[in-house]
């Protein structure tokens, strides 16, 4: 159970929290009680301290209060908030003290040790915290009505300024009256500005009877933040309000040691089951892991007993088919080595014809492509001859290379003279040379050559005009060799 406990210098009642709603009661409280004094000594004051670090500005502040307030315990401080800048933020100067200078009454109430007590407000800033909500105008006057008491507290821009309680007769005139002699001394001691408009009033009370008044003296009556209206105590919403622990509180540690105790039992317990229910996470995290780990295990084993009976199947489909399995893998290599890695024709053939293409008046009379077997020696080249080029050329490996053979015949045009067929062949000779990887075994341009003029006479002009070379089975672009034939 909550209970709030409120004093004044002439009234002393216990309100108890009920799923109803807020009812007075006697006796001793169960829980914890939190306390709101409403009596004509509480005070208010702003004051400004240097530029210090947190640990001297509490100490300064801390001096500032006993200074101020010496004979009472219940006392405190706030830093204003709004407008700071990013200075103020970590080293603010301004702040605003406040006290409760009559201790008797609070000293006897606390002395008892019947009551768990959650904290000390005074009414004054009760009402400044009630009256910093966003929704409510930052320049504000706070109206709380009593038995024949009137509590006023001012707020500028969301800062408390000054709170007055007097001795006001419960009738509106009165209590306008009161309201208007606190905003005459504000702007006397220039903390309101003359002829600002109408002054913001939040009033604790039954508002109908003052709307008239209120407005021929520039006052606005402002609504209140939750539309609260015909309540039979207007202080209920305090109560309310004050049960959320607000800034405030003036009450030292030694009157709270067992509200805090709770608190701080509870933070624990909160804790601990925190860390539990993050160890269960973890655990249950672990064993779903654990799980499907299992059925991944499961699955292998599954599709391990699949491939098996695959392999079985295999088996026995060879056994029946009478195929030694020797056989089977020598049929393998000798696809994967003689008859998948026979290069294309085109490739070659390509080659040849960008080569010849650049004469449209020559034919090729005769063509013959094969891929040579592993050993056997190109264009019917003799041994000597063969170890003669290895010689001249000891990097080439042309004897374990797996090549293929090109030879052709080639026809020339009768009304080519000497000059011209020299020049035909000289340039079909280069073409092919220029190919990638190319090497002429048997060359036309050299048996010309061999066969021009010697002596005064010309021989063998009639002799077959052919080619033998030998070519990769991959063969590379052959962009050379037609722009040498070109």
């Amino acid at each position: 159970m909550k209970y709030v406990l409120y004093l004044s210098p002439s009234e002393r009642q216990l309100w108890q929290k009920t799923p109803e709603g807020w009812v007075a009661v006697t006796g001793t409280p169960t829980g914890h009680v939190w306390i709101v004094t409403d009596f004509p000594d509480e005070s208010i004051a702003e004051i400004t301290s240097p530029r210090l670090s947190s640990r001297d500005r509490k100490a300064f502040v801390e001096r500032q209060l006993a200074t101020r307030y010496p004979d009472t315990p219940y006392r405190g401080y706030l830093v204003p908030k709004h407008g700071a800048s990013l200075l103020d933020s970590f080293m603010p100067r301004r702040h605003v003290t406040y006290a409760i200078e009559s201790r008797g009454l609070l000293d006897s109430e606390l002395g008892k040790g019947d009551l768990s007590c959650a904290g000390v407000w005074p009414i004054s800033m009760l009402l400044a915290s009630y009256g910093l909500q966003r929704v409510l105008p930052p320049d504000l006057f706070l109206v709380l009505p009593g038995d024949n008491v009137l509590r006023i507290v001012y707020l500028k821009n969301r800062t408390p300024v000054l709170t007055r309680s007097t001795n006001t007769p419960n009738e509106p005139r009165h209590q306008i009256d009161e309201v208007l002699r606190t905003v005459k001394y504000l702007e006397n001691t220039g903390v309101l500005g003359r002829d600002q408009g109408a002054r913001s009033v939040l009033y604790f009370g039954d508002e109908a009877p003052l709307k008239a008044l209120a407005e021929a003296s520039k006052l606005a009556l402002v609504a209140h933040p939750r539309g609260l209206h015909a309540l039979h105590d207007w202080r209920l919403p305090l109560f309310e309000f004050v049960l959320r622990s607000p800034a405030g509180q003036v009450a030292p540690l030694q009157h709270r040691t067992s509200f805090v105790a709770d608190r701080l039992r509870k933070a624990a317990l909160i804790a601990a089951a925190g860390v539990l229910l993050l160890g269960v996470a973890l655990s249950a995290g672990g064993l779903i892991s654990s799980f499907d780990a299992n059925s991944q295990a499961n699955a292998t084993s599954a599709t391990l007993a699949e491939v098996s009976a695959q392999l079985s199947g295999i088996d026995e489909a060879i056994a029946a088919a009478k195929i030694d399995p020797d056989t089977v893998r020598a049929a393998v290599a000798l696809y994967d080595s003689e008859i998948s890695s026979v290069p294309a024709i085109h490739e070659h053939l390509r080659a040849l014809g960008a080569v010849v293409a650049a004469d449209p008046n020559l034919r090729i009379k005769e063509l013959q492509w094969r891929l040579l077997p592993a050993g056997r020696l190109p264009c019917e080249v003799t041994e000597e001859r063969m170890a003669a080029l290895i010689e001249q050329a000891p990097d080439s490996d042309i004897s374990t290379l797996r090549t293929v053979e090109l030879s052709f015949e080639l026809n020339l045009p009768a009304t080519y003279g000497p000059r011209d067929r020299a020049s035909t062949l000289r340039r079909i000779s280069s073409g092919l040379a220029a190919l990638p990887e190319a090497r002429i075994w048997r060359d036309a341009l050299k048996n010309f050559s061999d066969g021009s003029l010697s002596g005064g006479g010309q021989k063998n002009l009639a002799d077959k005009l052919d080619w033998c070379l030998t070519l990769p089975g991959a063969l590379a672009p052959a962009n050379a060799a037609m722009e040498v034939s070109k």
